[in-house]
């Protein structure tokens, strides 16, 4: 009998039909061979469907017709091109490198001329309304990007302000395994919510937003709750006045006809998503004998981890709803023109470019895919945008010429000391390539916590002198003793300090004293930037433009000599002692040890994240990034090793070279950390993802704890024989020795620290 075997289907309302499969030499989420296929045939003819569906069996009957190489033999044999490609394409899987990608369609400039600034601030600093004002795009008839004031910025946007008179824009797209990964969690979480019986309303929200809020399935199908106007609301009288900039033009606006059939759409996913979950709870209580009214709060809560962790992934309904919500979201492309589209072998948008002389009509098309306009949801692209980069004659208000900038913004970096402990490493990574780092924040409540974080990155990575800071709000800074603009600004500097205090001990109080003057000498003040920019602030914006221009870059080849040495006995101590503070932080996390200010993470977000490093090469997932806290809490040590060298001749310049070994130190950890965390042990985060049932928390837990202690064990304390925990001592030994010994540096053993002694 044969094992794999193809069939036809056809959702509700479709007039074409599909082909489902499952393919027996590529691995599903569970790293077992028969990963299931689904693809449109293009047709609505039955017959000519069944005659596809024929070729796909005889290929799935012949086993040496399994391999890439193979293709040409299915090729001759006449077999149609949509079989050729559902079964032969991705046989080999492909990372794809997304700025690469852009560079591909919109090259960074080469002219040395221009100037690179990474962006950053916590959420709602105003850092968009920032970049609004950079462009020159703050006016009602532009407002790009979005603001609001929730998370709006969810993808890299670069901005080149290049002097040319077209606009040119190119948007790179999560790949389909990850928005099927998000639409999944996205029905899973409200089938959970249904499980435990939330309200209506609550099970809308778990299945139209994602958890970690940067996937939104109504921004690109539709408003579920849309409501006819006679309809009354209960909080009518706390809405907001329409705000002038809120209204769009006629022809961006969704139509209601169109807005109407799309929420009643979107409501027939929610009934299909109701008929599942009573299906999935009736057929589970029954196979088990199990009286639903009866059963323990433990029982009801390990039969919903069985439907959400087993069940769904077999069964046709669920696959179903996520088949037919993917081919809603792949609809939304079409309104893109060809011309500028590229695809996969799925017809799934990989990047799309898109160039006009007219500034209005461009960014009205950029809206597309960085808008959350109410009125504009089911044809926004927006969630599943990966990147963003535009260039033209984009430049502040005022400015005469365009400056040549390079911009780099990205999603807001956390809203408390709480919420986030950790950079992203694919941020902290753009640390080496900018010139400028811009640190934005609000003047009303200054340097706290994410601020504080990238101020201590800036130092620990040696790029702190490329910092400069910018903080809004400040005509919201208020106080009895600050009634001039001179006085809150001097209220705002002494924030400064504060938010250095904490690396007093690691760096010197005189180091920590040079970079407090530094930093209050690069700090810029802006009142009320929402719209036009008052006097004194467009005077600050300038400023600030003229600094970054008169930055000096650091070049090695003018670097003074320096005699430096170190002891070897440091530097191992210091990596140690990094590594036992990874491990101590993530049992916590794991809930297999103790951390103070550690709190247990639940088990469905630990699974979450097994799963995006094992499926999705993410490196993270929400606040959990454990290659983003190995690279901080390693450098973190060695910066500190590298600060405090045993000797250093002349003195007057250590800072100056100890900086310049730091930075180069933390590029080699953005390339150690991904492969020993996380390309030497896939097969090891897709066993952990695995685990289901009743252990598979600690059994998932202890794994991940294993992947770490593998790749950076620690002396002595790793439970296994087999284990080489000399290997990664060695090799971070080794890296460290010869960027130190490139700026003329040693490492003393305890014999050539003798005899320098004598």
């Amino acid at each position: 009998m044969q094992k794999y075997k193809a069939s036809l289907s056809r959702s509700n309302g479709r007039d074409f039909w599909s082909i489902i499969f499952r393919h027996p030499v590529r691995l599903d989420g569970k790293g077992k061979y028969g990963l299931r296929i689904r693809r449109g045939l293009g047709t609505s003819d039955k017959e000519r469907a069944e005659s596809f569906v024929q070729q796909m069996n005889e290929i799935l009957a012949d086993e040496t017709l399994w391999t890439p190489a193979a293709r040409n033999q299915a090729i001759a044999r006449n077999y149609n091109d949509i079989i050729i490609r559902a079964f032969y394409d991705d046989l080999e899987e492909t990372d794809i490198n997304f700025r690469q990608l852009r560079n591909s369609r919109i090259a960074l400039p080469l002219d040395k001329q221009y100037r690179s600034m990474l962006i950053l601030g916590a959420t709602g600093v105003g850092k968009t309304t920032f970049l609004r004002q950079l462009m020159g795009t703050y006016s009602k008839l532009d407002r790009f990007p979005t603001t609001s004031a929730g998370r709006t910025t969810t993808c890299d946007m670069e901005v080149i302000c290049a002097d040319q008179e077209n606009f040119e824009g190119v948007v790179t797209f999560l790949t389909r395994n990850e928005v099927r990964t998000y639409v999944e969690e996205c029905v899973q979480a409200a089938i959970h919510a249904k499980l435990i019986g939330a309200s209506e309303e609550d099970v809308m929200q778990k299945f139209i937003l994602h958890k970690d809020q940067r996937f939104r399935i109504n921004y690109v199908l539709g408003d579920l709750s849309l409501v006819s106007k006679s309809q009354e609301d209960d909080f009518d009288f706390f809405d907001d006045e329409p705000d002038e900039e809120d209204h769009l033009e006629e022809d961006e606006i969704e139509e209601i006809d169109l807005r109407i059939e799309m929420s009643d759409k979107l409501r027939s996913y929610m009934s299909r998503i109701n008929d599942i979950t009573f299906e999935a709870e009736t057929s589970l209580t029954q196979s088990f004998e199990l009286e639903k009214d009866e059963l323990s709060s433990g029982d009801k809560q390990a039969l919903r981890e069985l439907i959400v962790e087993e069940y769904l992934e077999q069964n046709a309904g669920f696959l179903e709803v996520i088949d037919d919500l993917m081919d809603d979201i792949q609809n939304r492309f079409n309104q893109l023109d060809g011309n500028g589209l590229t695809t996969d072998s799925t017809d799934w948008a990989i990047s799309y470019y898109f160039g006009n002389g007219n500034k209005k009509d461009f960014l009205k098309r950029m809206r597309l895919f960085s808008s959350n306009h109410k009125d504009q949801w089911g044809r926004l692209l927006t969630p599943i945008v990966e990147g963003l980069r535009l260039k033209g004659p984009f430049k502040p208000d005022g400015y005469a010429e365009v400056p040549k900038l390079i911009l780099y913004d990205g999603e807001g970096i956390g809203h408390s000391s709480d919420s986030e402990t950790t950079l992203p490493d694919k941020v902290t990574e753009l640390f080496g390539q900018v010139q400028t780092i811009l640190l934005v924040d609000k003047g009303d409540q200054p340097m706290v916590g994410p601020s504080r974080m990238v101020i201590k990155s800036a130092v620990i990575s040696g790029h702190i002198r490329k910092l400069l800071l910018c903080f809004t709000h400040m005509d919201a800074v208020k106080g009895d003793s600050m009634k001039k603009g001179v006085e809150k600004v001097n209220h705002v500097k002494a924030s400064i300090s504060t938010a250095l205090n904490s690396l007093n001990d690691g760096y010197g109080r005189s180091y920590i004293a040079s970079l407090e003057q530094l930093l209050k000498e690069r700090s810029f003040f802006f009142f009320k930037m929402q719209t036009k920019m008052v006097q004194a602030s467009s005077s600050q914006l300038t400023d600030l433009i003229n600094h970054i221009f008169n930055m000096k870059d650091s070049d090695d080849d003018q670097m003074p000599k320096a005699e430096l040495q170190y002891h070897f006995l440091n530097l191992s101590m210091s990596i140690q002692n990094a590594i036992k503070e990874f491990h101590e932080k993530w049992d916590a996390i794991l809930g297999l040890g103790r951390s103070n200010g550690v709190k247990p993470e639940h088990w469905t977000r630990v699974r979450a994240l097994s799963k995006r490093l094992a499926l999705l090469n993410h490196h993270s997932y929400d606040t959990l990034k454990p290659i983003s806290d190995f690279i901080d809490l390693l450098q973190d040590h060695l910066a500190q090793f590298i600060a405090k060298p045993k000797k250093c001749e002349p003195e007057e310049i250590k800072d100056v070279v100890t900086e310049k070994i730091r930075q180069e130190v933390y590029s080699q950890l953005h390339q150690i950390a991904p492969k020993i965390l996380l390309a030497d042990k896939k097969q090891q985060w897709k066993v952990a993802f695995n685990y289901t049932g009743r252990g598979s928390t600690t059994d998932r837990a202890k794994d991940i704890q294993e992947i770490y202690q593998d790749a950076a064990p620690i002396f002595g304390e790793t439970p296994r024989e087999a284990l080489d925990e000399f290997k990664f001592q060695e090799m971070m030994n080794g890296l460290v020795e010869e960027i130190i010994q490139k700026y003329d540096g040693e490492l003393l053993t305890f014999r050539n620290a003798s005899n320098n002694s004598a």
